[in-house]
């Protein structure tokens, strides 16, 4: 969903409040996934270690998440909670349920991948890849640009104040 945002200017990622929306900073820290996965990618290769390194959208997921995101702070009800409400509310959880996946389904896509299913057992042929719905997915074309990968990989070790060392 947010990978393949097609107006991705660049990581922002020390961002000010002014800068700010939920929806927009949601999707771009999806595309920086992105941008990490194939920089890692890039680095576990480079030092011959064996490790597959891939990122994916596991589809629409019946969690709490869009409370955060429709304001920004935690005062929207959990979906629990929207469960003793009006008539109006039920049927609107039960329509967004043939959209979503349940909690205990969406973790399927990370066992797929964590299991080395990328269509014929081939570790190697995955690296760096973004999957949705079981298999590569589509992203922006901007995460194909390797100094935005850099970009990305160098601002989260600067922010986090941590240096991984293959």
């Amino acid at each position: 969903l947010g990978a393949q945002k097609k107006d991705f200017d660049g990581p922002n990622l020390g961002m000010g409040e002014d800068k700010f929306t939920q929806w927009g900073s949601y999707f771009d820290s999806k595309l920086a996934n992105v941008f990490f996965t194939k920089e890692l990618a890039k680095r576990l290769t480079a030092a011959g270690l064996p490790i597959t390194a891939v990122t994916l959208h596991p589809g629409a997921v019946r969690t709490d998440l869009a409370r955060y995101l429709m304001t920004g702070e935690d005062k929207m009800p959990s979906a629990a909670e929207l469960g003793d409400s009006s008539p109006l509310t039920k049927a609107g959880l039960i329509a967004v349920s043939f959209f979503t996946r349940g909690v205990e389904k969406g973790a399927n896509a990370q066992v797929w991948l964590a299991a080395g299913a990328d269509g014929d057992g081939k570790y190697d042929k995955s690296n760096g890849q973004f999957f949705e719905n079981f298999g590569k997915g589509s992203v922006n074309p901007a995460a194909s640009d390797e100094a935005l990968q850099k970009r990305v990989w160098d601002e989260s070790e600067a922010l986090t104040k941590t240096t991984f060392k293959f």
